[in-house]
């Protein structure tokens, strides 16, 4: 799996989208299609992604700290250890999805800005976007989650 697509699953995760869930779609493609076509439009992409950025960035200035996401962080793994039961599990998960995050700071400040974050989806929406039609289907991301 080439690196681009191994940060753009990891950034679809932080979405709630999990094998499991890819799976178990049928006509939807989970939250982030939110007009029920089967299929994630960029726009679709875009605002779940704005979304989570602004769950993330509590004190609304448009950049991600560290210390912003380490809170996120820690809420999402007591999320998942509650669905899921393995705490072990959970943290692992929850580290690729903050690597994959941090890869967004592409100045090495150690910071995200909005810039920044919205360059990272926009690329890895592209790297998942295997026929070029500017949509996102199931097929396309059951094949990304493969090795």
């Amino acid at each position: 799996m080439k690196p681009i697509v191994r940060i753009a699953v990891a950034l679809l995760s932080c979405l709630a989208i999990s094998t499991g869930a890819l799976a178990q779609m049928s006509g939807g493609m989970g939250r982030m299609d939110t007009d029920g076509d089967g299929k994630i439009s960029f726009a679709e992409f875009e605002t779940s992604r704005l979304a989570q950025f602004k769950a993330i960035d509590t004190d609304g200035d448009s950049v991600l700290t560290a210390q912003e996401i380490d809170v996120w962080s820690k809420a999402r793994i007591a999320d998942m250890t509650a669905r899921m039961g393995d705490a072990d599990k959970a943290a692992q998960m929850m580290q690729r999805r903050v690597d994959a995050l941090k890869k967004a700071d592409t100045n090495g400040d150690g910071k995200i800005t909005l810039d920044e974050f919205k360059a990272d989806y926009a690329a890895a929406f592209k790297a998942l976007d295997a026929n070029g039609d500017g949509f996102l289907t199931a097929d396309e991301l059951k094949a990304a989650m493969r090795p």
